[in-house]
This record gives C-alpha cells, structure tokens and sequence, in this order.
C-alpha cells in the first residue's frame, strides 16, 4: 500500500514539474505547432492587467494565423486589421516563447522594408517581438510581452483549424 501511494505521489510531482506552461495545460499530447497551427480570434487584452480588448479592438482588430506545414513554421498573419489591412511575417516557437516578426504590409499603401509602423503595442512592422507563452491548448492561446515598462496579455480562441 505505501509503494503504491509513494508511486502516486511520484508520478503527480514529476507531472506538475513538467508542466511548461504557467495557466496550462497540465499535460497535453499534441505538439505545440499542432495547438498552434490555425487562425485566432482575439477574445481578451489587457495592459498592466487593465482591460484593453476594445484599446485593441479600435487600432488593430486583427486575427493571428499562424501557417505550418510538415511541421514547420512557415509565416505569421495579422489579418483582417482595421481598414482591411493584413500583415505577414514569420514566427518561431520554441519551448516557452513565440517570437514574431512582422515585415510586410499588404493594402494599397506601399511600405519599405526601413518603413516602422505601429500595429499594436509590440506589434510592430519590421520589428521582432518575443512573447512568453502563457498557455496553449488546441482552442486557447494566451501570450504575454513586456513592452516600454507596460504587461501585454493577449488571450485568443481558435476558430480556424489550419488543414
């Protein structure tokens, strides 16, 4: 009886050490490219934990797509952005981060590769923005970035599968 509850306890601590993320999930079976893989809507923002999801809303508004193919990242959109502006880019993700680089401005405006542009917050055209992965289930992404001294938290929800 006392192996078995020893062997219990064991399992349960080596299973809450492992768990890579800081809100989740415990233990999953698919890989972070697969639950990263799709199109997300943004459902929450806040800045040093106020409430920012309209702030969002009224500069950018975009969903994330993050394109893969045979496990491989291969580029990052911002679309559908207020004005129907979308931007691409290329991402990576390693074991606790997601870096974002976005260089590219697709509308009717013409930008340079030198040309800045402020999408939203660390989201910036021609610049690499590196977020801490908070949590990243198959229906659920929330990212965090530290920028000019302010805490981004940017809650998604998956409504896209990537095929």
């Amino acid at each position: 009886m006392k192996k078995s509850i020893l062997l219990y306890l064991l399992v349960l601590f080596t299973i809450t050490g492992c768990k890579k993320y800081p809100d989740g999930p415990l233990i999953s079976f698919r890989s972070p490219l697969t639950r990263l893989s799709g199109k997300w809507e943004v459902t929450n923002v806040t800045i040093n934990g106020n409430d920012a999801t309209q702030l969002y809303n009224d500069s950018c508004g975009g969903k994330f797509y993050f394109l893969i193919e045979h496990k491989t990242p291969l580029s990052f959109g911002l679309l559908n952005c207020n004005n129907n502006i979308d931007y691409w880019g290329k991402f990576n993700i390693n074991k606790k981060t997601i870096t974002i680089y976005i260089d590219v401005r697709c509308d009717n405006i013409h930008m340079g590769k030198s040309d800045y542009y402020q999408v939203f917050g660390p989201l910036i055209v021609t610049e690499t923005s590196e977020w801490n992965i908070r949590r990243l289930k198959y229906k659920e992404l929330w990212i965090e970035n530290n920028y000019n001294d302010n805490n981004y938290i940017i809650k998604m929800a998956k409504y896209e599968k990537d095929n």
